[in-house]
């Protein structure tokens, strides 16, 4: 009687599986030939209006110094060289892609951005220094999502803004001199400084800056800590949608008050969400490293948002937390995540399980066809590590 009751738990769970495959399913694949390696936020896709079809981008800023251009299919259509625009800005920290003659290149460090157009020659820019400091003297950078996606919203554009130091204390050397006291006058900063800067008249060369979403890490935690972690907002269905990788909420904010609408909480059947920040305290200083990055790789965390126009569904990835057995043999790039879907009203529709080894789920691109996501390269057969390949699913609710 138990081998039976095995055998038929054995079978329920392979119809269930069986069940849930067929609820992904799998368009097609396609490979680009990049010809050099681009990193997830230097990957999107975007409309062409007077080639009326998708393109995917691909950039490399540092060493090839150049931005490529595909259709779906894999056929390259265009090579813009960076080359004028990292004149300008030194370093480029993030690219948005408007439209193909309209490219907004940010700096890393400088609050510079530049636009340069499909032949790479800039047509604008613009140095915000001047602007990044608010009426408190307190000074801050200028950062693009993690997420590749349009910063342009309306006729105004929306950067993360950074804190990094008040320019009073450090005129008057009132900046702390120990380790234990600057993290916590750093991170107390942080926790209530603005999390948006909006640049009205971005192609003026004084465009008008609003700093906004005030104190989005106090709504994370009461106290300061150690938040280390790039900045995650997408602009989508005409709401900026921001989360970070130590809470389960996304937050909804108006994109032209930069207030926060709702908060909505993210839950999984296959993990918890929310890497734990680590506390500012003597004892925690001289590991703060290992236990941000021994957090980082075990556990889960929201990681994409995507807004399909033609379904009207939001799409949610979530990076699944890992046993401790599971560490150690961890790839923490093809780590096992699931797609979560959900109408326009956060209802959940379901969620689907990608194990791990398989797919990179933070490289991924959402098309009109379905979801794009970069598979795990087979070694044995692929020619170079200057191609990628992608996987292109939907799924059913």
């Amino acid at each position: 009687m138990k081998l039976k009751g095995a055998l038929i738990i054995m079978l329920i769970i392979s119809l269930c599986y069986c069940k849930h495959q067929d609820e992904i399913e799998l368009k097609r694949e396609v490979t680009f030939q990049i010809g050099f390696q681009s990193s997830a936020k230097y990957t999107g896709v975007y409309y062409d209006k007077t080639l009326k079809k998708e393109i995917i981008y691909f950039a490399e800023p540092v060493t090839r110094k150049c931005l490529k251009t595909f259709d779906l299919f894999g056929n390259i259509i265009d090579s813009i060289l960076l080359v004028n625009a990292l004149d300008y800005l030194g370093e480029i920290e993030g690219i948005s892609v408007i439209s193909k003659d309209t490219i907004i290149v940010n700096s890393l460090y400088t609050n510079k951005y530049a636009i340069i157009n499909s032949q790479g020659k800039c047509w604008h820019t613009v140095d915000l220094n001047n602007a990044m400091q608010n009426i408190n003297n307190n000074i801050y950078e200028l950062y693009t999502s993690v997420m590749p996606s349009s910063i342009k919203f309306q006729d105004f554009l929306i950067f993360n803004c950074s804190w990094r130091y008040n320019s009073i204390d450090r005129l008057n050397n009132n900046e702390p001199a120990n380790d234990l006291d600057y993290l916590k006058y750093f991170y107390k900063n942080t926790l209530h400084s603005p999390y948006f800067i909006k640049v009205n008249d971005y192609i003026s060369q004084t465009p008008n800056v609003e700093f906004g979403l005030f104190s989005f890490y106090n709504q994370i935690s009461e106290f300061p800590k150690v938040f280390v972690e790039p900045p995650f907002f997408k602009i989508l269905n005409d709401k900026i949608f921001v989360f970070s990788t130590y809470s389960d909420f996304l937050f909804v904010v108006n994109p032209y008050d930069l207030e926060i609408l709702e908060k909505i909480k993210i839950t999984s059947r296959y993990t918890d969400i929310g890497i734990k920040a680590p506390s500012i305290s003597m004892e925690t200083i001289p590991y703060l490293e290992k236990i941000i990055n021994d957090e980082a790789r075990t556990k889960g965390y929201i990681n994409r948002i995507y807004y399909n126009t033609i379904d009207k569904e939001y799409i949610v990835e979530v990076v699944h937390e890992l046993k401790k057995d599971d560490v150690s043999k961890a790839n923490i790039v093809f780590r096992p995540f699931s797609i979560i879907v959900f109408n326009e009203s956060f209802t959940k529709y379901n969620e689907f399980n990608f194990p791990k080894d398989k797919y990179n789920g933070g490289f991924s691109a959402l098309t009109q066809e379905g979801l794009m996501i970069a598979k795990k390269p087979n070694l044995k057969i692929q020619s170079n590590d200057h191609e990628k390949t992608f996987s292109i699913f939907t799924f059913k609710k």
